[in-house]
């Protein structure tokens, strides 16, 4: 304990004195940690995740680009049908793509030094950029199947140049005529064997996400995809109430993005889809978790 020696001053006994030194040193050691941690959380890359609000929210047209329609690419993924705005943000940009059908693509686009695409290949500023993308409901489906046109005429590899016609004059814009035809099949035999069905096959699965998924009524609900291989003829939808276990299944048609699946009791979904060829061979998708 320390005792007053009468000239106004303090003593301090040596335990007293190792006892505060200690305090000091913790306090020091404390505030350069904090100081550190600090510092390492500052230097983190930002991440897309929860920083960008939903295209659900932001109003077209998009302040970097606008299209009513055209092929679009999305990254990560082909050439897209539909409608394309890019917005700029204070993380980055915002790709909104909505589908004919109402199945909508949102893409975050935020600057990482790590990443691995060019902002140029994207028509975006300089630098390096990642991305993620998200399913999202843009519009209600319209009343009528969508018959969307083969990817042929037009050509916009990044989200945000112009339209333009391979085969014309330069510069050139067309608007594809919205045609979709039945592929025909033959059947080829040989020494003897069993028939053989011959077609286009398909290669690429529709797009689809969770957020995709709606219910309409307590025993229905409705599916949005987005179709991506001009050679489906159909598609097929296996779903369930649980991932390892799809139970159900149905068809739509070829000229579908979205169909309505019946008798679907409460609770979670699971869905997969499938692209079917003329032939009935089938790439399917991943089933993604509700």
């Amino acid at each position: 304990m320390n005792s007053y020696r009468g000239d106004g001053s303090f003593q301090f006994t040596q335990e007293e004195y190792d006892e505060d030194m200690w305090k000091w040193v913790i306090k020091f050691l404390l505030t350069i940690v904090a100081a550190f941690v600090l510092f390492l959380l500052a230097m983190l890359p930002t991440s897309g995740n929860g920083e960008f609000p939903s295209c659900i929210q932001l109003q077209p047209p998009g302040d970097w680009a606008h299209y009513n329609e055209g092929w679009h690419q999305i990254a990560g993924n082909g050439l897209l049908w539909g409608q394309d705005d890019v917005y700029s943000w204070e993380e980055g940009y915002i790709q909104c793509y909505c589908s004919p059908g109402g199945a909508g693509v949102q893409t975050n686009w935020y600057p990482d030094e790590g990443g691995e695409e060019q902002g140029e290949d994207w028509n975006l500023e300089e630098g390096y950029y990642s991305y993620e993308n998200m399913g999202y409901v843009c519009r209600e489906s319209e009343p009528t199947p969508t018959i969307l046109p083969t990817p042929t005429i037009w050509l916009t590899p990044t989200p945000t140049l112009a339209q333009v016609c391979i085969d014309c004059e330069e510069n050139a814009q067309i608007t594809p005529t919205p045609t979709r035809s039945i592929e025909p099949i033959s059947w080829h035999q040989e020494n003897g064997g069993a028939p053989v069905c011959v077609g286009q096959p398909v290669t690429k699965p529709p797009l689809y996400w969770p957020s995709l998924l709606e219910r309409i009524d307590s025993d229905t609900v409705r599916v949005r995809w987005i179709p991506q291989d001009p050679h489906a003829q159909r598609y097929g939808v296996k779903y369930g109430m649980s991932k390892d276990s799809l139970s159900w299944y149905t068809e739509f048609p070829g000229t579908s993005d979205s169909g309505e699946l019946n008798l679907v009791p409460p609770g979670h979904v699971w869905v997969e889809i499938c692209s079917i060829s003329s032939c009935g061979q089938r790439v399917c998708g991943l089933i993604e978790d509700p």
